[in-house]
């Protein structure tokens, strides 16, 4: 899948590319995307079985091994020069998480921007992207590659049967699956050198509760929070690499007697 593909037809997160490719779908429940591969997704599984790597280097989170493929991806699709799949088990190749697969993401270098490049995006519910990029090839020999997107959504008003009394605002999820957040991208390359930094931060509203041993909640209202960062790497002569990711859980409570709990996991 290249970036012709990506712009001709309309891809707009990672999880929408993988959805074109033979023999994955995917699916998404208001809290993540997930990828299924000839049949094999399991439920909660946070696409630990598929092994994530942007340049060769691995960002499935340090926490749950989750592989984020939604909006939660942290490279903006209009970054991405190709992406590369190796389908079935390559655990002795790649190292684990490699069960169903390897994403390999290409991202695009700074010759192909040439310049400053800006774009933006609207939908419904209020929802927004904006992008700036700038990229140059000096005389020299060097590449510099900066990037920083913005997206904001207001969010779905949902309303939930189940819940519906008083004491938890009588079913009612209003602007939850919400989010606002953004990402940094950044390389330099020249010669045999190459450094690169990513960031990216998606506070969001979920409209139900996310599950795992570190989540307790009340009611259909919670917000987490997870950034995954790519620290600077030099994968020609360093071999060591550096990342971390973090998960905060913050319980909101409904109304009533409904309590507030609080989780965060460094």
């Amino acid at each position: 899948m290249t970036a012709e593909d990506i712009k001709k037809y309309g891809y707009r997160t990672l999880a929408e590319i993988l959805q074109s490719v033979r023999g994955f779908y995917t699916s998404n429940d208001r809290s993540y995307s997930y990828a299924g591969v000839r049949g094999f997704s399991r439920p909660g599984d946070y696409n630990t079985r598929l092994l994530l790597i942007v340049d060769g280097h691995r960002i499935n989170d340090g926490i749950y091994n989750q592989a984020y493929l939604g909006t939660e991806f942290p490279l903006d699709v209009d970054l991405i020069d190709r992406v590369e799949i190796i389908r079935g088990p390559s655990h002795s190749l790649y190292g684990s998480n490699a069960f169903l697969g390897v994403i390999n993401v290409i991202t695009r270098n700074a010759a192909d921007l040439d310049g400053l490049e800006l774009s933006g995006e609207a939908g419904s519910f209020q929802s927004f992207k904006e992008r700036a990029s700038y990229g140059r090839e000096f005389s020299s020999g060097a590449q510099v590659l900066l990037s920083g997107t913005h997206v904001s959504s207001r969010g779905q008003d949902l309303y939930f049967k189940e819940y519906d009394s008083p004491l938890s605002h009588k079913g009612r999820a209003d602007s939850c699956d919400s989010q606002e957040g953004g990402s940094l991208f950044a390389t330099l390359k020249h010669r045999g050198f190459s450094l690169q930094g990513l960031f990216g931060s998606e506070p969001r509203m979920f409209p139900q509760p996310p599950t795992g041993p570190s989540s307790t909640t009340t009611g259909p209202i919670s917000r987490m929070r997870g950034p995954t960062w790519i620290c600077p790497t030099n994968r020609i002569s360093m071999k060591r690499l550096l990342s971390r990711s973090g998960h905060s859980t913050i319980t909101i409570p409904t109304g009533g007697t409904g309590s507030s709990t609080r989780t965060t996991t460094p």
